[in-house]
């Protein structure tokens, strides 16, 4: 664990780690989108806690346009959205993860960092991290 490393080089300083999860809410905000019809740059589905299978823990009360479903299919895209990224090694046999995707997760979130630094949109511009934190027992939690 990165944090580890550099406590035993006493060069840890807990606001200056953290992790960016922006791949799982680019996951969750297009199969939200492909769900209720509408454009994934258009919504918000935010997702906390961790970044491998049931940790991943879609907030979907929380999307935006509202995701209004029978039980089954809440449920249905809950789970698609926790195993997205093994659904992508599986379709590629196992030879590769997404890297597509990673890169476009990527140039989501440095693009986010500009446009905050620049201030160039009055919009609160929400992005998820996994860092350390009190809000739970977890030692490393993730949340907007």
């Amino acid at each position: 664990m990165p944090a580890e490393i550099l406590k035993s080089k006493d060069a840890y300083d807990p606001r200056r780690l953290f992790g960016v999860t922006t791949l799982d809410v680019v996951r969750s905000k297009t199969f939200l989108g492909k769900s209720i019809g509408a454009q994934p740059k258009e919504g918000i589905s935010p997702v906390i806690d961790g970044h491998a299978g049931l940790t991943i823990l879609p907030v979907l009360s929380q999307s935006r346009p509202p995701f209004l479903s029978n039980e089954a299919e809440r449920l249905s895209l809950f789970h698609r959205i926790q195993e997205a990224g093994t659904e992508v090694v599986k379709a590629k046999a196992g030879l590769d993860s997404a890297t597509l995707s990673m890169a476009y997760a990527g140039a989501r979130f440095v693009g986010s960092l500009i446009r905050g630094i620049k201030k160039e949109s009055d919009e609160c511009i929400v992005g998820c991290t996994f860092c350390e934190s009190d809000v739970s027992e977890v030692k490393f939690f993730r949340s907007t």
